[in-house]
């Protein structure tokens, strides 16, 4: 009878116990807090998840990826408050349409750490770091790219008009014309388009073919959520595209170059630090930090698969990416051009222009 009652007894200790355990909520440290695309929308977001990944998962860490209904206020801090909820001691925030949210939490959860990426917080305090990448002068470097190839009839198809999406165009546009300036040829015409949309859409895709067949030689992508729009237009015409942010290239083979940031290199370097450190220690701290040439962090990968193009060579790409790491250029990418410099370039604007103007001589 003793040893019936001592068993029931140390079943029912073994049933509490795990009863405890189902039913605790799991811990993550790591939290990835995103957009309703997640982490498939060939944008930061992806390249900052695959940096938390790798990391992660070589070292341990617990982690784990929240992704929003929609982009409203409302439905992003849901997000948050569920990481909070689930013990995260790091948030990462990653695009420039996650600041408002990064903002927020890092106001709302002072002992949590706070990462953004493509982003800032408003407030700069001992929690919060920033990463940010010099876009332009990846966007440069593919401009320059697409008509040292030869192409002379170039598209630049955004999404939604933000300031990360001008620098992008203007960078875009910039490389062009300084080629045009190093190298007299016929007159080069870049359309552009922002369709102020962050999703697929048949209307892009009937954009797009309607720019290939209409003589536009290749499209430059720019905006996340549009890229499998364009690029089934580009499959349907056989033609090149050019992407940013996030190396497309694995994507689709349509991709000769993408104007890159090394988001995933840059992550896993940060979260070393912060683990080692216990935190963000005094070099990050409050702070933001630019990377680019200089720390090899920005250019056009130049690795087998991604580098397609057929004229324009490493050679070339890499005596570019030289001049601008050693400022030999002639100057500063992140201003106006010298106005000698200034090519035979025809921008046609669509969507947020009235006519087709020629760039001033």
């Amino acid at each position: 009878m003793k040893k019936a009652l001592l068993c029931l007894l140390l079943l029912a200790v073994c049933f509490s116990a795990c009863s405890c355990s189902l039913f605790r909520s799991a811990t993550y440290t790591v939290a990835v807090i995103t957009g309703p695309a997640g982490v498939t929308d060939r944008s930061a977001a992806q390249g900052v998840y695959r940096g938390v990944n790798a990391y992660c998962q070589a070292h341990g860490v617990s982690f784990k990826e929240y992704v929003a209904s929609d982009y409203s206020e409302e439905s992003l801090y849901e997000q948050v408050k569920a990481a909070a909820g689930n013990g995260a001691k790091l948030m990462i925030f990653a695009g420039e349409n996650m600041g408002e949210c990064a903002n927020e939490a890092a106001h709302s959860y002072r002992s949590t750490d706070i990462l953004t990426v493509d982003c800032e917080t408003e407030n700069k305090t001992s929690h919060t770091y920033s990463i940010k990448f010099a876009i332009e002068q990846a966007a440069f470097m593919a401009g320059y790219a697409a008509a040292g190839e030869g192409y002379t009839k170039i598209g630049f198809l955004g999404g939604k008009r933000t300031s990360d999406s001008e620098t992008y165009l203007n960078a875009f546009v910039r490389g062009v014309e300084f080629y045009a300036f190093e190298h007299p040829s016929d007159p080069r015409t870049l359309r552009i388009w922002f369709s102020d949309r962050d999703s697929p859409s048949k209307e892009l895709e009937d954009v797009a073919i309607s720019w290939f067949n209409g003589g536009i030689e290749v499209i430059c992508v720019c905006g996340e959520g549009i890229y499998r729009s364009i690029n089934y237009a580009a499959n349907i015409s056989k033609k090149p595209l050019i992407g940013c942010g996030l190396t497309q290239a694995g994507f689709s083979e349509r991709y000769i170059t993408t104007a890159a940031s090394e988001y995933q290199l840059a992550v896993e370097n940060t979260l070393a630090d912060y683990f080692e450190n216990g935190g963000w220690d005094e070099s990050k701290a409050g702070k933001t930090v630019t990377l680019d040439v200089k720390t090899d962090m920005v250019g056009l990968p130049n690795d087998i698969g991604s580098y397609r193009f057929k004229k324009f060579s490493k050679d070339a790409y890499e005596t570019l990416y030289a001049r601008i790491k050693y400022g030999t250029l002639g100057f500063d990418i992140g201003t106006d051009f010298p106005a000698n410099t200034v090519s035979n370039i025809i921008i046609q604007a669509d969507g947020f222009a009235d006519q087709t103007e020629p760039r001033p001589q």
